[in-house]
């Protein structure tokens, strides 16, 4: 018999012993593509879990002190000032609006009040407990903004920092003018970040 030949039991003994050896790694290589399969699907339930987060609605409720100046200039009344109070999120579809979340409202508001009505707008920067915050700014030509007054108007989402990082969207909102400088804006908005 020459160096390195098998005899003939041996041969199948050998290819046994390969065929159990390719069929133990098809084994470990089939778990392997399993456990990837899984851990890919998983992966894009997550994802698609994270785009469906990347747009929702919500609806707060602002309570807010103002100190308003006015003057009249050319046939009409203009008035402004600083506006400040807290924002709560009473319904929420997901994303970084979540029920009961509470924010400090900050805003400089200036407008016209003239024969043709009232023109305000109100840019405000609200920061959350943790410090994010989200930019907006509120626009409005109907309705009045003294004691009992108030009005529907628009409101854009601009922006923010942290969590409320490339938001955008808009609102609709409705402002209720309250004794003592006190007013109370109740805003619904739809939201997306990009």
């Amino acid at each position: 018999m020459r160096s390195g030949a098998y005899a003939p039991g041996h041969r199948a003994q050998v290819f046994s012993m390969i065929t159990k050896e390719r069929f133990l790694n098809m084994q470990v290589l089939g778990k392997s593509i399993t456990a990837g399969l899984f851990l890919a699907s998983g992966l894009f339930f997550v994802a698609q879990d994270a785009l469906a987060q990347e747009s929702g609605a919500f609806r707060a409720i602002a309570t807010v002190f103002h100190e308003y100046t006015t003057i009249e200039h050319a046939g009409a009344e203009v008035f402004g000032g600083p506006l400040q109070g807290i924002d709560i999120v009473v319904e929420s579809s997901g994303g970084p609006w979540v029920v009961d979340a509470k924010g400090r409202r900050t805003c400089v508001v200036f407008g016209r009040r003239g024969m043709d009505g009232v023109e305000l707008e109100a840019p405000c920067t609200i920061t959350d407990a943790s410090g994010d915050r989200w930019f907006t700014i509120s626009k409005r030509n109907v309705g009045d903004v003294e004691e009992g007054g108030g009005g529907v108007g628009r409101m854009e989402l601009l922006n923010g920092i942290g969590r409320f990082a490339g938001i955008t969207g808009s609102c609709t909102y409705t402002t209720e003018y309250l004794t003592d400088n006190w007013l109370v804006t109740d805003m619904t908005c739809e939201w997306s970040r990009s």
